[in-house]
C-alpha cells in the first residue's frame, strides 16, 4: 500500500473551504487549512495528482509511485494568484475612492467607468488562471 502525505499550509483566503485531491481523475480525499494529511492508495506507476477547488485547479502533477513507498507532497495557492485578487479589490476600492472626489469636486460623473479595467482583469483570471490557482510540489527532506 501507497501512501501520500500532503501538507495544506495555513492561508486566510480560502480558509472555510477544503481542497479535492484527484489521482488519475479519482478523487482521493479532501484537505482543511492548515492539515497535514495521509492518503493511501494500491496503485502503483505513473499517476497524476491533481488538487481543485470549485472551478479552479492545479496543473497535473506526475508520480511514479512503487508498492509501500510514502511520497510527501505540499499543495497550496500559487502566490501570484492571491497576489492578483488583492490588487483587484484594492484597484476597486482606489477607482471608488476617485469617483466620489472627482463627482463632489469637478461634477465628472464618469470616473466609475475606470471599474471596467478591474473587471475585465478578474475575468482574464478567472478564465485563463483557472488551471494554475493551485500547485503541488513535492517536499524533500534531507
Amino acid at each position: 500500500m501507497t501512501t501520500i502525505t500532503i501538507k495544506r499550509p495555513h492561508r486566510a483566503i480560502n480558509r472555510f473551504r477544503k481542497y479535492k485531491i484527484f489521482i488519475d481523475g479519482t478523487l482521493l480525499g479532501t484537505i482543511a487549512n492548515n492539515e497535514t494529511k495521509v492518503f493511501t492508495t494500491e496503485m502503483i506507476g505513473k499517476q497524476t495528482l491533481q488538487a481543485k477547488i470549485d472551478w479552479c485547479s492545479s496543473p497535473n502533477f506526475p508520480m511514479e509511485l512503487s508498492a509501500n513507498s510514502h511520497q510527501q507532497l505540499l499543495v497550496d495557492l500559487h502566490k501570484d494568484t492571491a497576489k492578483s485578487w488583492s490588487y483587484f479589490f484594492y484597484s476597486g476600492f482606489f477607482i471608488l475612492i476617485l469617483d466620489f472626489i472627482l463627482r463632489e469636486t469637478l461634477h465628472f460623473p464618469y470616473a466609475l467607468l475606470l471599474m471596467v479595467f478591474p473587471f475585465l482583469y478578474m475575468i482574464y483570471l478567472l478564465v485563463y488562471t483557472q488551471k494554475k490557482t493551485l500547485f503541488l510540489t513535492e517536499i524533500i527532506n534531507r
